[in-house]
């Protein structure tokens, strides 16, 4: 990258940072620039990291080119989706939203607060260019397409190599028994083992790989009704996940991390195993990066699966307000921006500089070298490992899985008959 394109994404990070406080509120009120000429963006990519400092860059980028003002205000990933409903209540919609289209951002098709982008995936060309099933399941409900696909990849499981090592342990577990060495010889060494973030979201996600152990792809069923009391493989796959708290597989205290605290452990090297987003592949310092290897979940005796599984992952991307789409004014600004974003040089940027992994075709983005070594683990990975079955699909909205998680990896001794039992209570809720 050229010094003049360092110091355009320095002075971008400042700049998107200063408007983030006043982007929605200020253009409600009547701020300067007026809206006729700006687009607002609610941003889960924060910057600071590769995303957010991506996105800053772009923006400073798109308005050089076209005069075209871009406000960013960032939140909390956690924070999004209230912040949006928020704002739709205020009617302060933002124009685009960076999200992960998921069973609890669906509803917001139906309820009008953001456009079915169908007719402009296909007017805009963007169709042609997107790698085949991003679309169709990820962004797809009902017929309706939640947003413009930007971020793929994959959800594995993170080994630090040199810790192993420390502990005696020379090759990447590959089933439970392994496992169980590894965390057995970490801890004698003084190392935390397997970082299981009981707080949040993360512990949600990681829940779902241990239950459909011994369930395959049935669990997509469970997902979408409930019913883990009354199927013996999924009981078998929480007992499982209860054995393994007992036996202190994973991090002392697991209930009180988060997914962050559990980044923020293992980049300090004090915990050695780790499930982690393909999001976060920049999130680590480089000692750390060259010392970890990505992989499945490690499987246990008579599991469903041939290989240690992950989850694949349809992304994160660019969701458009349905005021915006009503507006025809506003809406070629967006396609300004969006036709912008989906250019090579863009493309490029995304991949090459903030190691990203896009959901463009290969062939559309161009020759491009990825600088983190995990993106080039993360180009084979599905050749040692099988690819499960991820809620984001299935999962209906309004059922929020965390609170029962804390209390189960939390909990010392609680069996997974209880545990099935408070589950099947969300869906019957």
């Amino acid at each position: 990258m050229s010094p003049i394109a360092t110091k355009r994404r320095i002075f971008a990070s400042i700049g998107a940072a200063a408007v983030a406080a006043s982007a929605l509120s200020g253009c409600a009120a009547g701020g300067s620039p007026s809206e006729d000429d700006q687009i607002t963006i609610l941003s889960g990519w924060q910057v600071g990291d590769a995303t957010g400092d991506f996105l800053s860059a772009a923006v400073a980028d798109f308005t050089e080119d076209t005069g075209i003002k871009v406000n960013v205000e960032t939140v909390a990933f956690e924070d999004l989706r209230t912040t949006v409903e928020t704002a739709s209540v205020a009617g302060q919609m933002p124009d685009l939203i960076t999200l992960n289209f998921t069973p609890e951002v669906k509803p917001w098709l139906d309820n009008g607060l953001i456009a079915d982008v169908t007719p402009y995936l296909d007017e805009w060309g963007i169709s042609d260019i997107l790698l085949p099933g991003v679309v169709d399941p990820w962004w797809t409900y009902d017929g309706k397409v939640g947003g413009f696909p930007y971020q793929s990849g994959s959800w594995p499981v993170w080994y630090n190599t040199d810790l192993l090592a420390q502990a005696g342990i020379d090759s990447i577990p590959t089933t439970v028994d392994e496992l169980v060495v590894a965390a057995t010889a970490l801890r004698d060494a003084g190392i935390e083992p397997f970082c299981f973030p009981g707080k949040d979201w993360g512990g949600g996600g990681q829940f779902w790989l241990w239950a459909q152990l011994f369930t395959g792809d049935r669990i997509a069923d469970i997902m979408a009704n409930g019913g883990f009391a009354d199927d013996p493989d999924a009981l078998k796959g929480i007992e499982l996940l209860g054995d393994l708290r007992d036996g202190e597989v994973f991090i002392q205290d697991a209930a009180g991390y988060a997914y962050d605290d559990c980044v923020n452990a293992y980049d300090e090297g004090k915990v050695a195993i780790a499930h982690f987003g393909s999001w976060g592949f920049t999130a680590l310092g480089e000692e750390v990066t060259a010392a970890t290897t990505v992989a499945g979940l490690p499987l246990p005796d008579g599991a469903a699966y041939d290989k240690p599984i992950l989850f694949p992952i349809g992304g994160n991307g660019l969701m458009l307000s349905q005021n915006a789409a009503d507006d025809e004014a506003k809406l070629s600004l967006v396609k300004q921006f969006i036709d912008f974003l989906y250019a090579p040089e863009q493309l490029q940027a995304w991949v090459g500089e903030s190691n990203q992994i896009s959901s463009v075709q290969a062939a559309v983005i161009g020759d491009v070298e990825w600088s983190n070594p995990l993106l080039q683990q993360n180009a084979t990975i599905t050749d040692n490992n099988d690819l499960a079955t991820i809620h984001d699909l299935y999962v209906k909205a309004g059922v929020d899985i965390t609170p029962e998680v804390t209390w189960f990896i939390g909990t010392p001794g609680a069996t997974a008959e209880e545990f099935a039992a408070r589950l099947d209570q969300l869906w019957q809720g």
